[in-house]
């Protein structure tokens, strides 16, 4: 019951922020400028979408009673070696990862053409259907 109430805040959260960034997205494409509260708006949600898949992947590892590393990347490094996810899936994380990596260790260093380009493609998507995945769905396949 309680996985379930994850879930449920999971998806009104990846709905809310994907709201956002479709947002900033019919921005970007009027004005090609964001301003300053907007970039922040976007920095943030991606962030929280990002964390919240980091969460996400460490409830999964613990309803299969799989030890959970600390470091977001060990944690789908482990997904992979537990036959959750695949080898594509896994590159996309470790760079899913160091975007998240970025916004919060190295804020300094954030790439904002970079990342204008990540919502323009909707190249977050991926981390969407992510959190919108029901559990169940995530059975290890063989190795």
């Amino acid at each position: 019951m309680q996985l379930e109430i994850y879930q449920q805040e999971t998806e009104k959260l990846a709905k809310k922020h994907q709201s956002i960034l479709l947002e900033i997205k019919g921005q970007i494409e009027a004005n090609d400028e964001l301003s300053l509260i907007e970039e922040q708006a976007m920095l943030h949600s991606i962030q929280v979408v990002i964390e919240n898949a980091i969460g996400k992947a460490r409830h999964l590892l613990k309803m299969h009673y799989k030890k959970v590393p600390v470091s977001g990347y060990d944690l789908f490094e482990d997904l992979k070696a537990n036959g959750f996810i695949n080898q594509q899936d896994l590159n996309q994380w470790k760079k899913v990862i160091g975007l998240r990596n970025t916004i919060v260790h190295e804020y300094m260093k954030v790439d904002l053409e970079l990342l204008k380009k990540v919502i323009l493609e909707k190249q977050y998507k991926f981390v969407i259907q992510f959190l919108n995945a029901p559990f169940d769905q995530f059975v290890a396949k063989s190795k």
